[in-house]
This record gives C-alpha cells, sequence and structure tokens, in this order.
C-alpha cells in the first residue's frame, strides 16, 4: 500500500522522564504517574517519545506514526501491546488503535494513535 500516515492529527504533550528514554520509545506512564518511562512489555503503551530536552520527553498521545511490530499484526481496529525490542503486538485489551498497513517485510505497521 503507498500511504503515510506519519504526523496526521498529531498530538504530543510534554512529560518528565524516569531513566533513559529515547526519541522512537515507546512509552507509559510511571507508577507514580508523575512521569514517563520506557514502556514495560505487554503494557499498552500511552505514546511514541518523538523528542527530548534535559529532563522531560514529548510523547506523541495522537497521530499518525509508523511502528517496529511483530508478523501476527494485521489492518483494522486493535488493542497493542508493546513487545521486547521496542515493538507492538495485537493485544486482547485496552485502548483500541487503527492499524492502516502492516509491512510484514519490513517489519512495519502504520498506526494511528
Amino acid at each position: 500500500m503507498s500511504i503515510c500516515v506519519n504526523s496526521i492529527g498529531e498530538v504530543t504533550i510534554s512529560l518528565k522522564k524516569e531513566g533513559n528514554v529515547n526519541v522512537g520509545d515507546l512509552v507509559m506512564m510511571s507508577s507514580s504517574n508523575q512521569t514517563a518511562k520506557v514502556a514495560d512489555n505487554d503494557v499498552d503503551p500511552i505514546g511514541v517519545c518523538v523528542s527530548k530536552n534535559g529532563d522531560y520527553i514529548g510523547v506523541m498521545i495522537s497521530g499518525g506514526v509508523t511502528l517496529n511490530c511483530d508478523g501476527g499484526l494485521t489492518t483494522g481496529f486493535h488493542p497493542i501491546k508493546v513487545q521486547t525490542g521496542n515493538k507492538i503486538t495485537a493485544g486482547e485489551s485496552g485502548k483500541t488503535r487503527l492499524i492502516i498497513d502492516v509491512n510484514t517485510t519490513a517489519k512495519t505497521a502504520q498506526v494511528i494513535l
């Protein structure tokens, strides 16, 4: 499919970071709900780190993005979970996301968060 959804309807928020978070990392809220950190396996991520500035990160919580994925993801509305290696996979519960395209060769998915 020749479509690109990156940055469509993008909403980014600034959060204080906990630990080492890099641009492109899937992130989750920490246990204190005051900071964001790299997402653990099998959690529903809040978004993707798109920028860093000292102790703060910009987290895209809504919009189009291309993410690494496993081979089992399909197009349509699905909950997603984080896997080892900063990848997403289909989840059984959580926020439903629109999967626009899955490239099984590159193991990437275009997702509307």
